[in-house]
This record gives C-alpha cells, structure tokens and sequence, in this order.
C-alpha cells in the first residue's frame, strides 16, 4: 500500500474554484483501480495551501492514475490556479514489523 502526499498552493483569489478541481479529481480518482480512499488538508496558517493524502493499493495503481489521460486534462485546467508547480511525495506504508 502507498499514500500520496501532493502540496499545492493556490492563488488566494482562486480557492473556490480550486475546491472544484480537487473534487472533480477525487470523483474521477475515486472510479480507478487501486484508489482506497484521500482526503484533502488546508494549513491553519496559510488557508491556499492545500495537502492531499491518497491511499492506494500499490505504487503501480498510483502510476496509472498519474499518468491518466483524466488527471492530465483536469490538472491543465487547474494549473493557472496554482501559485506554484504542485510537489507529489510518495511513501510506502511500513508494516510493524518495519517492511
């Protein structure tokens, strides 16, 4: 299993309609294989700057909706939105006994 930590900071004068964006990608993520679930977070300090958290089943799931034609389309349409290119982070979940 894999989480996908993805930073983005928005213009202050856009965030509603970034809110539309993150929510068309979470519907569209939500119908590819290997999607477990996310949530999206945004800083008590700085309220454009937003952090998604996903869940999915393999790091290879995650590639395939990356790499989409879907994403790819919606993320060229939010991107003028952005104060800055998004980061994307990806991290293994460890089990307890460490692997």
């Amino acid at each position: 299993m894999v989480k996908v930590l993805i930073e983005r900071r928005f213009r202050k004068d856009e965030a509603a309609k970034a809110e539309e964006f993150l929510i068309e990608l979470r519907t569209k993520a939500l119908r590819m294989r290997g999607y477990v679930g996310g949530e999206t977070l945004s800083s008590v300090e700085e309220p454009f700057f937003l952090v998604t958290v996903s869940t999915w089943a393999d790091e290879a799931s995650w590639k395939a909706w990356e790499s989409s034609r879907e994403r790819k389309e919606i993320m060229k349409r939010m991107e003028p939105l952005l104060a800055s290119p998004e980061k994307i982070s990806v991290f293994r979940v460890l089990s307890a006994s460490g692997t």
